[in-house]
């Protein structure tokens, strides 16, 4: 089960742009991401999949909302 995240796990890069490290998420390498990460951040609806970047990063957008979150394979 991945954690929720908020700002102990998450940090924000930029106005609506968040960040956290996998290992910190509890995702280990290699792992399947989850299709949706609960939050407490933004209107509080979780995050959802969208793509993985060339760089390994997995990208979520918030659900009918304005937050974009990257998870760094670190």
């Amino acid at each position: 089960m991945a954690p929720r995240i908020d700002a102990s796990n998450a940090q924000e890069l930029s106005v609506h742009q968040w960040y956290a490290d996998a290992s910190a998420l509890g995702l280990k390498p290699g792992a399947t991401y989850p299709a949706h990460l609960e939050t407490a951040l933004g209107n509080q609806q979780p995050f959802v999949f969208q793509r993985f970047d060339g760089n390994g990063t997995a990208i979520y957008l918030q659900a009918m909302g304005c937050l974009l979150l990257k998870v760094w394979n670190d």
